[in-house]
């Protein structure tokens, strides 16, 4: 009878310890569950990410082609301002004569 009594207690513990073990299990499961949920969140945000640096670079190229066309431009107008000037000195050059030749 002590035997039985001993062996019921026995088999009341492992029941008891294998609920605690499922219980402890469901619950594992459900943070892995919530953890994988945030872990794919966390993947969509960084590809948004990617697509916002991709985005950046293209506009950045873009400022670049604009910014190396300004350049150019620039380069165009310093040349031609350049000539305007040679012109004007010409012409002050026979303004000068011009007067030189009327006195």
């Amino acid at each position: 009878a002590v035997q039985l009594e001993r062996a019921s207690s026995d088999s009341s513990r492992m029941q008891q310890a294998v609920l605690t073990l499922q219980k402890e299990l469901e619950a594992a499961l459900k943070e892995d569950e919530l953890l994988q949920q945030r872990l794919s969140e966390i993947r969509i945000s960084v590809q948004r990410l990617e697509m916002h640096d991709s985005d950046y670079k293209g506009q950045v190229q873009l400022w670049q082609v604009k910014f190396n066309e300004l350049q150019a431009a620039k380069e165009v107008l310093m040349i031609e301002v350049t000539e305007i000037k040679i012109i004007l000195a010409g012409l002050q050059q026979q303004i000068e004569a011009l007067v030189y030749q009327c006195r």
